[in-house]
């Protein structure tokens, strides 16, 4: 009786340990996921007012002639600089925000402070492999083609000295060469986006 009870709890023991091992195994790839730019985080509602907050801040001026359909905006969660924590791409959703080069958006740091403000932008923005500084190299579409296709494209990086990424994408030099690869889109052509008030 007594030998099988040992056998019975170190059975158990065993058991115990092969669970923990699964779920710590389980813990660390979602944090490896987690600072990966091609994953979708979900955001918490406190992030949505955080955005919510700043561009209320960032736009005040505005607000007392905007109409009430003008104040929608869309966002991306995504880590840009592989820290761990998710910077904010945020697009007004308003031709009160945009001109015929573009309209403007908006990259937050993790904590809802202006990154770099983009004007004259025409989405998709898409994150590709290359950083610079640390951080991935935005691409953008530049010239396109009579059947909509892009020609060239417009590369942002990362400037230390001015902690943003360029923030005028007219002025940046085309390159012919397209993106070798693609790690995210965001904003992409003829995808309806979730929006949200401020």
């Amino acid at each position: 009786m007594k030998r099988n009870y040992i056998h019975l709890m170190a059975a158990f023991l065993l058991c115990s340990a092969c669970v923990g091992k699964s779920e710590k195994h389980d813990r660390s790839k979602a944090q490896t996921d987690s600072t990966s730019p091609t994953t979708i985080l979900v955001v918490p509602d406190s992030t949505l007012q955080s955005v919510r907050s700043f561009l209320q801040k960032e736009l005040e001026v505005d607000l007392a002639i905007m109409e009430k359909d003008d104040r929608n905006f869309s966002f991306y969660a995504v880590d840009l600089n592989a820290d761990g924590k998710a910077e904010y791409l945020v697009k007004p959703e308003s031709r009160y925000f945009c001109g015929t080069g573009g309209c403007t958006f908006f990259l937050l740091n993790s904590d809802y402070s202006l990154n770099t403000k983009f004007t004259v932008t025409t989405p998709p923005f898409y994150v590709v492999p290359r950083k610079t500084n640390g951080w991935h190299d935005l691409a953008l579409e530049g010239d396109l083609d009579q059947a909509g296709k892009p020609r060239n494209y417009i590369y942002l990086s990362y400037q230390t000295e001015l902690k943003s990424y360029p923030g005028n994408p007219s002025l940046i030099s085309k390159s012919g060469t397209a993106p070798g690869s693609i790690l995210n889109t965001y904003w992409p052509t003829g995808q309806q986006v979730t929006t949200h008030s401020f």
